[in-house]
């Protein structure tokens, strides 16, 4: 479907544009903007992107994250990761709303 997507969207099925439409439609209300793609780890440790991030009340956050080696053994790998965080209110108490 991605593939007919690229080349003419009025080829996926109702219900997939059906969804798509309401996920647009549910990120817009949220007022979460859409990524074109991921951020690379490099694009992550700039402090250019982690300005843009922060205006945007993005954190950029160290968090180890599990693997398996290719011998099947378990590692984690630390990693940079985007996260929405709390909006404060003149007080600086946390919203309530459950963001962070």
């Amino acid at each position: 479907e991605k593939m007919q997507y690229e080349h003419d969207p009025s080829l996926l099925s109702p219900t997939t544009q059906q969804a798509l439409e309401q996920e647009v439609q549910r990120l817009k209300n949220e007022g979460i903007q859409m990524n074109p793609g991921t951020l690379t780890q490099k694009t992550l440790a700039s402090e250019e992107a982690q300005k843009v991030l922060k205006q945007r009340s993005i954190g950029v956050f160290r968090e180890k994250r599990p693997y398996l080696t290719n011998d099947g053994l378990p590692r984690e790998w630390e990693m940079l990761v985007p996260k929405k965080i709390a909006k404060t209110d003149a007080q600086g108490a946390a919203a309530a709303d459950g963001t962070f």
